[in-house]
């Protein structure tokens, strides 16, 4: 094995070598998380556990996959690829298979929403559509909290529909039964369930002799109940950061690193203070901001870097703070800097209209991170649902997509004859009831018949087959369109390859976090500026970073009610602050267009030392004027309020 540990600071090291029955490391931003984490598998692996016998547990598969590439550098191939690195919901699906018999359908987020829409029906407006009707739900789930309770605290406008709301769910739940389907929040649930039973506990922990879990900031109530139950037969190594909790609106509650220590008998913790991504003149104003807080950290970042200050740049309006950073982007490209060194961070997309204007105005080139996945796209899940029917003949949702995808049938005439399919479980028995209803239903029977008919083909070629036999109707539906749609399949069935069965692909398919990674529209080697929420951004660094529309009223936002909401806020403009490596801007406009500011707005850069930034106020016009006090006659504005 190659020398792991080179290049390792007394911190990481120390977290490497640990002794300790459960550790939890916090990893400040830019300290080497991911390095502490590689090397530490690498120390077990060398100090003979079996790859077999780690169990690493990332956020994202593209993380996963970079763990397993970094271990393999050093362990080797053979070695790496044995080491478990998945995440939560693929080591529970695969759990799931070895037991079940496969026969179940995962579904995504967007199938939840169509079975949420269906249910719903034709309800008043103020009643919650179902995208978030299906957050709420997955909320719920994955948060143990009680929907009266959700309600009650974030969404009192809903509660006179809580009957209704709980009737939609109850129907959902039972409609995911009937038809063999379970969403993502179901996969970690059955798992959670069974390891109830402390002998499911005891098979599963003792399978482990170490279990790694990466952004344990991250984890949900539902995620812990993975994890709590294996306390006692393996041991837990968890690395994060609880500066960086900043997903409670999904459920995730930043105590499970924060107070870890407390909740896991036997356990230690140790900090990573040493940032190698910003100079230590960056650090003042995150460290001042984590200080400022009534949480505790328990630490403070340092770095050997060294560089100039944050600029702080104050603006009359965020439409001439847009315009400076457009200018200075393209003058610095114009000096060779490429664009894909400049990263813009918002706390809301809301706020970036005045930014896409002056950007599109220069031709400056963007893309958007956690933007819209070709996987997401209706053409690929007209096809994906063909491939769910043959999986799973009683997936009504699959077959209400595959049938609107023919001329003449529509949302209603699908819904009608899937109503119809109700006691029909196999997949001759519904193309018979088809065949033998109204004509415009037996195209459908027949293009799946055919289909049927190649199912002994490997994925790619499969997916090839249901391309060409529904060409004709692809190509009347999406019109003009189609033939750029069409260049899509061939993406879709080098995902396919790598799979042997539907059964998996269609795994693969669910499982898929649409928002890994960057939708670059392009070549992966275009050169463009990358926009994005903070959200989507925690992970990122980037050389050259702004953070504009740091106004009061926008950090924190001016509808954040709770204690616990304002500390998010602040770990959301903590995660901001410590993106760069080379230039730090920020800036702030006097006069915000987008939104009225209560008075009296919390502002968590109220008290900021002026001495972390060097502040520059440009173009503010000053104006004067009497301080009189009038009277203003609402009926000459011509409305009546």
């Amino acid at each position: 094995m190659q020398n792991y540990k080179e290049g390792l600071n007394p911190e990481q090291l120390a977290a490497v070598t640990s002794t300790a029955p459960h550790l939890v490391v916090v990893a400040g931003a830019g300290t080497g998380k991911t390095k502490t984490m590689v090397a530490r598998i690498c120390h077990l692996l060398e100090n003979g556990t079996p790859p077999e016998r780690i169990l690493a547990i990332t956020f994202t598969r593209k993380a996963a996959a970079e763990l397993v590439s970094r271990i393999a550098f050093y362990a080797g191939s053979d070695i790496g690829k044995r080491v478990n690195a998945s995440t939560f919901h693929s080591w529970c699906s695969r759990i799931i298979s070895n037991d079940a018999d496969g026969s179940y359908t995962i579904i995504d987020p967007e199938d939840q929403k169509d079975m949420m829409s269906m249910f719903r029906g034709k309800r008043p407006k103020e009643f919650p559509k179902a995208p978030e009707l299906r957050s709420i739900y997955s909320f719920c789930r994955n948060s143990s909290k009680k929907l009266g309770d959700y309600l009650d605290q974030y969404l009192p406008k809903h509660k006179p529909f809580y009957e209704q709301i709980k009737q939609i769910f109850i129907d959902y739940q039972a409609a995911k039964r009937r038809q063999n389907l379970l969403d993502l929040d179901d996969v970690l649930d059955v798992v959670a369930r069974n390891l109830e039973n402390p002998a499911v506990a005891s098979t599963i922990g003792n399978s482990y002799d170490a279990v790694l879990v990466d952004e344990m900031q991250d984890t949900n109530p539902l995620q812990w109940r993975l994890l709590q139950p294996l306390v006692k037969h393996t041991s837990l190594f968890c690395v994060g950061d609880d500066a960086q909790a900043i997903y409670a609106f999904r459920g995730s509650d930043y105590r499970f690193i924060h107070d870890f220590t407390e909740l896991v008998p036997n356990s230690e913790k140790l900090t990573l203070t040493q940032n190698y991504r910003s100079p230590s003149e960056f650090l003042g104003i995150s460290n001042w901001l984590l200080k400022d807080s009534s949480i505790n950290y328990d630490k403070e970042l340092w770095s050997e870097l060294e560089g100039g200050k944050p600029n702080m740049r104050i603006f009359s309006d965020p439409f001439e703070e847009a315009e400076f950073i457009a200018d200075k982007i393209s003058e610095d490209h114009g000096r060779g800097i490429p664009y894909r060194s400049n990263l813009i961070m918002f706390r809301s997309s809301v706020w970036r209209k005045a930014l896409d204007s002056a950007l599109a105005k220069r031709k400056i080139p963007v893309t958007y991170y956690g933007g819209f996945s070709f996987l997401q796209a209706r053409h690929v899940r007209d096809i994906v649902s063909t491939l769910r029917i043959l999986h799973n003949p009683v997936d009504d949702i699959a077959w209400l997509r595959y049938l609107q995808v023919f001329p003449g049938i529509g949302g209603e005439g699908a819904s009608e004859i899937v109503n119809r399919f109700a006691d029909l479980n196999a997949l001759a028995e519904r193309i018979d009831l088809l065949k033998a209803s109204d004509p415009k239903f037996r195209r459908p029977a027949s293009a799946m018949q055919t289909i049927a008919q190649k199912i002994s083909a490997n994925m790619a070629n499969l997916i090839g087959e249901i391309t060409a036999i529904l060409e004709d109707e692809f190509s009347k539906l999406y019109r003009d369109e189609w033939p750029s749609r069409k260049a899509d399949v061939p993406i879709l069935q080098a995902l396919a390859e790598r799979e042997d069965s539907i059964s998996t692909f269609l795994e693969s398919y669910a499982l898929n976090p649409f928002t890994e990674g960057f939708q670059r529209g392009g070549d992966s080697n275009t050169d463009y500026v990358i926009v994005s929420t903070i959200h989507s951004a925690k992970g990122l660094e980037s050389d050259i970073v702004y953070v504009p529309a740091l106004q009061v009223g926008h950090y924190p936002p001016s509808y954040t009610k709770s204690q616990d909401e304002f500390e998010e806020e602040r770990r959301c403009l903590y995660v901001a602050l410590t993106r760069a490596k080379t230039e730090l801007n920020l800036s702030k406009a006097l006069i915000a267009t987008y939104q009225r500011i209560p008075k009296g707005s919390a502002y968590f850069l109220q008290e900021m030392p002026e001495q972390l930034v060097d502040l520059e106020i440009k173009h503010v016009e000053s104006v004067n004027a009497p301080s009189l006090s009038l009277e203003i006659d609402s009926s000459s504005f011509g409305i009546e309020f």
